[in-house]
């Protein structure tokens, strides 16, 4: 009985030091995050952890998940946007999401920046179960997506007036981005691509490009 004490003991401060690891990656693994927090969704507390922008600390700072929840409804004008935000990251619409398995979650918005303009962010939730205690808890960063929604828009207006696909391929990363056809809007993400797609999508290129030449 003992040995099983001691390793059982072993075994919670195992989990305890990987809890501790989980939750500084976690923390640390979105250094352009415009404001951090750390939440207790079960017990609907909140801490803001990071900020580089005064303005989102000022604006979003509370003690509870609810109460931030609340604060960013405020400062985003579309209704729409709003009741998108609160079902994805609303309190008990994240508890709901964990129970289900899933343990992130995010959703884009525009929202006020300190000027009164309009800028696009993403708001992200990773979720973990304390091993200590059984809560639920979570990360949150929000980042700041404006070029992203503005090469979108940029691509989506290509596509619906001047092409039927427009693919962006990021060579350093081994990823594409598609956009199309015409009754499509532009995919969410990119997804990972190997050697042979870029070389069938560069020589594809490459020979529509001889055959424009060669049609002047």
């Amino acid at each position: 009985r003992e040995a099983q004490q001691e390793q059982l003991l072993l075994e919670q401060k195992r989990q305890s030091e990987q809890y501790q690891k989980t939750l500084h990656d976690m923390i640390e693994a979105i250094p352009e995050s415009v404001c951090t927090f750390m939440t207790n969704l079960t017990r609907n507390t909140c801490e803001l952890r990071y900020s580089r922008v005064l303005y989102a600390a000022q604006r979003l700072q509370a003690p509870t998940v609810d109460g931030v929840i609340s604060k960013l409804q405020y400062i985003i004008p579309d209704s729409k946007h709003q009741q998108a935000m609160r079902q994805v990251l609303g309190r008990e619409a994240s508890l709901a999401a964990f129970a289900a398995g899933q343990t992130q979650l995010s959703c884009d918005y525009q929202c006020l920046g300190a000027g009164g303009q309009l800028l696009w962010d993403r708001t992200i939730i990773s979720m973990f179960r304390n091993p200590d205690t059984g809560d639920v808890e979570g990360v949150v960063h929000t980042v700041n997506i404006d070029k992203q929604k503005n090469r979108e828009l940029i691509m989506n207006e290509l596509v619906e007036k001047d092409y039927s696909f427009v693919a962006l391929v990021d060579l350093d990363t081994r990823t594409v981005t598609e956009y199309g056809s015409r009754k499509r809007s532009a995919t969410e993400g990119s997804r990972l691509v190997d050697a042979d797609y870029l070389t069938a999508m560069t020589d594809g290129v490459t020979r529509l490009v001889r055959e424009d030449k060669v049609a002047e």
